[in-house]
């Protein structure tokens, strides 16, 4: 018994009990089976024990040590037959645990290869040598090699940096601990500079040794150029800011002179030597009132009306005026192709802008060559909106385009086209505030300008104007009459060269004329005169009480007072909010005698 042999063999680990658990049943069965005779055999030997003992004193033969021999062997067959199927339990158990981590690990692997395909940034992660042992497809990308060719040389070979200064940078990743961001560029497989932004940190062990180092790389090429487009925007911010305020304090002057020399004009009769002086004076004045304007409009400060203008009339307009002025070896065509061509917006300042743009297409073709202006209607979303520098709205604009065959534009020139006071031309010949004044009157219409140019293949200047199809186009025109009158007017202006010009022109002009220096005694004067005042001439910007301080003011006293804004500069939506309340009327400084008879005239008779 004790040598017989089991009827159950255990397998290997990865066959015994891999899952069956019929196999497992039966070998519990067998053991049951054992248990009995194992039990019965055990009785026996105790009877047979009891036996021989009583034997023992006969003189008869003992069993005992036979006995002792076979229970023995069946102890030692149980004992080694349990440990037998406790060590393949064990063995399956293990074989179940390791398929479960060999899965996990699977998807634990396929997720890291997931995350990093869908990180926007570079990747990579090297060896303790430097050399690469994984990547993801942004970083491939960058470094102009795929993985497979990547893996396994040293990043020093791929990854080539240098900083802003030009300079080789050497990248050591198990140097950068702490993952520290820098900058700089990197150079790309076809030699190009792409400016990167890069951070690295080691790879340790649960000792602390460095097993590698992971290396992650951003291109900042349009974070760099967002940047760049707020500082310019500041910057032109900042320059508007003080052009508003010098063009504001310029205009006044120009006001007194203009003034001054028309009364001058009325006065001397036809004398033709003092005509000619006077002549030259209001001609020396449009020229710095022009000046003035462009600072304005640079500064945003200048005033937007509200008026219906037709972009195709007004194009047409400016190649009549360029066609006399031009060398005759410059063609200009007109493809005018729009159907939505109407905007509302400020005629003069439009004017302005476009004829400027055509003016420096001619000075870039001195030897002639052709001005082509094309129009078409194009629509902005809302991405576009929000991803321009300018001030957009949603919906349908007029695209126009100037495209000459000049000479061109550098890169440098380029970035700084619309720059103030930028100028490629010779000393005395350009301000150098043309694109500057282009570029802020077209932002003051909530559209845009973009500019594209290579050198000696041309330039063309896109300019982008919100459609408004409601608008009823109409055509602006100048006041160049005197309309006399009768009544009392009420100058109101913190400037005494303006109460005093104004005194004498509307004097002239026959209207009885009373003054006030700032807000506060202007709400005074019409307190105790405002029955005989038919009209208040105001200026917007002045101490103690400003323009629309004292228009509230004088509207709570009377609703129905009649009162004209006068200024060098004002926001459009101060003069529309104004405009909604009851404003009869605006007229810009410096302001000639016919541009105020007119004006006062249209309050006086109840005209807006």
């Amino acid at each position: 018994m004790g040598g017989a042999h089991l009827p159950i063999r255990c397998m290997d680990r990865t066959q015994a009990f891999g899952g069956n658990r019929r196999l497992h049943v039966t070998v519990e069965q067998a053991m049951s089976v054992l248990m009995k005779p194992f039990c019965l055999l055990l009785t026996c030997v105790t009877e047979l024990l009891a036996a021989d003992a009583a034997a023992a004193g006969s003189g008869a033969t003992s069993w005992a040590p036979i006995l002792l021999l076979a229970v023995g062997c069946a102890v030692f067959a149980l004992l080694w037959f349990r440990e037998r199927h406790r060590r393949c339990e064990l063995a399956r158990t293990t074989g179940a645990q390791r398929v479960v981590e060999s899965q996990a690990q699977q998807r634990c692997s396929q997720d890291l290869r997931l995350t990093l395909d869908a990180i926007a940034e570079a990747v990579i992660a090297v060896d303790v040598d430097g050399r690469i042992e994984q990547l993801n497809p942004v970083a491939a990308q960058l470094l102009g090699s795929d993985e497979q060719r990547a893996r396994g040389r040293p990043l020093s070979e791929l990854l080539q940096l240098r900083t802003a200064e030009g300079t080789a940078c050497l990248l050591d990743p198990l140097a950068h601990g702490r993952g520290l961001p820098a900058s700089g560029m990197l150079v790309r497989s076809d030699e190009t500079l792409c400016p990167v932004e890069w951070r690295a940190a080691a790879r340790r062990d649960e000792h602390g040794t460095a097993t590698g180092a992971v290396v992650v790389l951003a291109d900042v090429t349009e974070k760099q150029r967002l940047e760049d487009e707020l500082r310019h925007a500041q910057k032109m911010e900042a320059i508007g800011q003080l052009a508003g305020g010098i063009a504001h304090d310029f205009n006044n002057m120009l006001g007194g002179i203009l003034g001054s020399a028309e009364l001058l004009a009325e006065r001397l009769g036809a004398d033709p030597r003092s005509q000619r002086m006077i002549e030259m004076i209001v001609k020396t004045v449009d020229r710095a009132v022009e000046l003035t304007n462009k600072l304005l409009a640079f500064s945003h400060r200048g005033r937007v009306d509200s008026t219906a203008v037709d972009i195709h009339a007004l194009l047409e307009n400016t190649r009549a005026m360029l066609q006399r002025v031009v060398d005759r070896r410059i063609s200009i065509e007109l493809a005018l192709a729009a159907d939505g061509r109407g905007i509302l917006g400020d005629p003069a300042q439009l004017q302005a802008a476009l004829l400027h743009i055509c003016l420096n297409a001619r000075d870039a073709m001195p030897a002639g060559g052709e001005l082509r202006i094309e129009t078409a209607d194009v629509e902005f979303d809302q991405a576009y909106c929000e991803a321009s520098a300018f001030d957009l709205r949603p919906g349908a604009y007029i695209q126009v385009v100037f495209r000459d065959t000049g000479t061109g534009m550098s890169r440098e020139t380029q970035r700084r086209a619309f720059e103030p006071f930028f100028t490629t031309k010779a000393t005395g010949t350009g301000s150098g505030l043309g694109l500057a004044a282009v570029y802020s009157t077209i932002a003051d219409h909530h559209g845009a300008v973009a500019l594209y140019s290579e050198l000696d293949a041309g330039t063309a200047v896109h300019v982008y104007l919100p459609v408004e199809d409601k608008a009823d186009l109409e055509s602006s025109y100048v006041h160049a009459t005197i309309v006399p009158g009768s009544g009392t007017v009420l100058v109101v202006d913190d400037e005494e060269v303006i109460r005093c010009t104004a005194d004498e022109m509307l004097t002239t002009l026959g209207y009885e004329v009373l003054l006030a220096e700032d807000g506060q005694e202007a709400v005074e004067i019409y307190r105790d005169h405002g029955e005989r005042i038919d009209v208040v001439m105001l200026d917007m910007v002045m101490p103690r009480l400003g323009g629309a301080e004292t228009f509230q003011a004088i509207r709570a006293m009377d609703p129905a007072a009649r009162i004209v804004v006068s200024s060098g500069f004002t926001r459009g939506a101060a003069v529309e909010a104004l405009r909604e309340e009851g404003l009869s009327g605006y007229v810009k400084k410096p302001f000639t005698i016919a541009e105020l008879s007119h004006r006062i005239a249209k309050a006086k008779n109840g005209d807006r």
